[in-house]
């Protein structure tokens, strides 16, 4: 009996406190939301700044493929591939803006594992020196529509990967070769900076037209030295449907190069190739600082692009030996100008 009074006391006891309990107010409520809403703003940008991260990783390995093949290339023929070949001395071509050649991505293709869309690249058009604008019409259509991975920065955004024309995909390039960008073409020698109709011609880099530089001569030490970068800044002459409004500008199709024109007459003698050289399609230069902003793009402004990324401050390079390394926008403008030369004694490899 007394056990039953025992237990029929604590179920009242439950049932009232049962009866007490209370739900969260609506203030209450609405605190835990903030508290909630709190916790997700300072998580998304350490999630975003997580994946920034990975794509930076995913474009410095791009380079470092780039770098490779570059090694590869040079081991195999005793220089670094031309930033592009043109035959300077093809008059029916050179003279009428036509004078274009093939291009350091195509020729590095066989060490990037893929051997199959150079193999199908036509070198023997304009005497030998390829011309991608004489490419038949069915080579050409394969090399717009291959998508060359390592040509891609992930982080890119400011234009599609692609663009339409004429039914064909034509896939971007988001890395350029470096010529230099202290000394112009002769400068040295004759105390004149060599401009031409696309501005400052620079060849104190590594790739420039026809450059075929060997190792020997990169004094200024190959672990010191830029050879590749990535650029976003839109092209006068760029693909895509702002071609070529100077106020949009696009980027450049992956396996497309530089162009010349014989122009440049001294002293009442032959036509020569030396200032009338278009390289946005092939390289950027030190001559602007990493991701300066030169829109609207003018003409003169082709051989300035500079060199820059959508990561934040900065943009990332291959060296001459094949490590990468990400160059802050902030660096001494004339160190920088320093890393785009071979050999101009700058000490740097000391």
């Amino acid at each position: 009996m007394q056990r039953s009074r025992l237990l029929n006391w604590q179920a009242a006891r439950i049932g009232r406190s049962c009866t007490f309990a209370r739900a969260f107010t609506l203030v209450e409520l609405l605190v835990v939301i903030a508290i909630i809403g709190i916790l997700v703003s300072l998580l998304l940008p350490a999630v975003q700044s997580a994946r920034e991260a990975a794509r930076r990783g995913q474009c410095a390995n791009n380079l470092k493929q780039i770098g490779l093949a570059m090694q590869g290339y040079q081991l195999a023929y005793g220089h670094f591939p031309d930033a592009f070949t043109v035959n300077w001395w093809d008059r029916t071509k050179c003279l009428s803006g036509d004078c274009r050649g093939v291009g350091w991505s195509v020729y590095i293709l066989p060490y990037l594992e893929d051997e199959s869309l150079k193999a199908i690249y036509d070198f023997t058009v304009q005497n030998g020196s390829g011309n991608y604008l004489l490419q038949p019409v069915p080579v050409k259509k394969v090399l717009n529509q291959a998508r060359v991975s390592i040509y891609l920065c992930p982080s890119v955004t400011v234009w599609n990967e692609y663009y339409e024309d004429h039914g064909d995909r034509c896939y971007r390039r988001d890395y350029y070769a470096c010529n230099g960008g202290k000394t112009t073409w002769g400068e040295e020698e004759t105390g004149t900076v060599l401009v031409g109709n696309a501005g400052p011609v620079y060849h104190d880099g590594v790739m420039y037209a026809n450059s075929s530089t060997p190792v020997a001569r990169i004094t200024d030490g190959t672990s010191h030295t830029f050879i590749v970068g990535e650029s976003i800044h839109p092209q006068l002459g760029g693909a895509g449907p702002g071609y070529p409004d100077p106020n949009v500008g696009g980027p450049s199709i992956w396996w497309f190069s530089g162009s010349a024109l014989l122009m440049n007459v001294r002293g009442g003698g032959p036509l020569t190739p030396n200032r009338n050289i278009f390289y946005e399609r092939a390289c950027r230069s030190t001559h602007s600082p990493i991701n300066a902003d030169l829109m609207p793009v003018a003409t003169s402004d082709d051989n300035v692009l500079p060199y820059g990324s959508q990561h934040p401050g900065g943009a990332q390079f291959v060296y001459a030996d094949g490590h990468v390394e990400f160059v802050t926008d902030g660096i001494d403008f004339d160190l920088y100008q320093a890393l785009s030369t071979r050999d101009d004694d700058d000490g740097l490899e000391r």
